[in-house]
């Protein structure tokens, strides 16, 4: 097997970027995904602070940038992110 590019992404860190790789997507969405109830969770499980930190690192270091907004049912417009293509470069050499 082949290691995994020496990125220093976190294993919460990879989960947050794979999820917004398979389709652009806000935080809160990434969150429900990956929680102890959610369609990953049950595999792995990233709190939604750790999420939201995840997020904020990989914007920092451009695996992934805003591309919109989408309206938040209760409280403040959604940042929707997508994958650069760096972003995804790292990705398919750590899956």
């Amino acid at each position: 097997m082949k290691a995994a590019p020496d990125s220093g992404l976190l294993p919460g860190e990879w989960a947050v970027l794979a999820s917004i790789a398979e389709q652009p997507t806000h935080g809160f969405a990434v969150a429900r995904l990956l929680a102890p109830a959610g369609p990953l969770g049950g595999i792995w499980t990233v709190t939604r602070p750790r999420v939201y930190r995840a997020i904020a690192d990989l914007a920092a270091r451009d695996l992934i940038a805003p591309m919109g907004e989408e309206a938040g049912t209760r409280g403040p417009s959604r940042t929707i992110y997508d994958v650069t293509p760096v972003g995804r470069r790292l990705l398919e050499e750590w899956l």
